[in-house]
C-alpha cells in the first residue's frame, strides 16, 4: 500500500523531482554535446543544512599558507577541503559532501575533480539511479 502525498509533503517532494529533473536535462544536454549547465537554486538544495550546528577551530597560519587557502572565506574553503577528504574516503555521499560544502553536487564534482578524487559511483549506484528514474516514470 502506498501513501498519497498531499500539502507540503507533495510540494517538497515535487520541488525535489523538478530539481532532479533539471539535472537529468543537463546531464542529457552534456552527453549530446550540447554543454548546457545545470543552475539549480542553492535554497532547493541546501534547505537540508539550516539546522546544522557549527563549530569553531584553530588553524595554524602556517597551515593556511601552505595550502593556499582563501583567508578571506577561510571557514568555506576548509569546509570543503574536509568534505572532500570525508567523499574520498568514503565516509560521505557525493550528495552529502556537497551539501555539507554549500554547493550543487555538479560543483562539488568539479572542485573534487581539480583535486584527483575520482566519483565513487559503481554498478550498484546506477541501478540504483535507474530504478529511482523508473518509480519517477522519468
Amino acid at each position: 500500500m502506498t501513501k498519497k502525498l498531499t500539502g507540503r509533503a507533495l510540494a517538497r517532494f515535487e520541488a525535489g523531482r523538478d530539481i532532479w529533473q533539471e539535472v537529468l536535462d543537463s546531464v542529457r544536454e552534456i552527453k549530446a554535446g550540447r554543454g548546457k549547465r545545470c543552475q539549480v537554486a542553492p535554497g532547493a538544495v541546501m534547505r537540508y543544512l539550516k539546522n546544522m550546528q557549527t563549530v569553531r577551530v584553530e588553524i595554524p597560519a602556517e597551515l593556511v599558507v601552505a595550502a593556499g587557502l582563501d583567508v578571506d572565506n577561510l571557514s568555506a574553503a576548509a569546509t570543503r577541503l574536509l568534505a572532500l577528504e570525508l567523499y574520498r574516503e568514503d565516509k560521505v555521499s557525493l550528495g552529502s559532501a556537497a551539501e555539507l560544502c554549500h554547493m550543487p553536487i555538479e560543483q562539488f564534482m568539479e572542485f573534487s575533480g581539480r583535486h584527483n578524487v575520482p566519483l565513487h559511483f559503481g554498478v550498484n549506484d546506477l541501478e540504483e539511479d535507474r530504478r529511482t528514474l523508473e518509480r519517477l516514470g522519468l
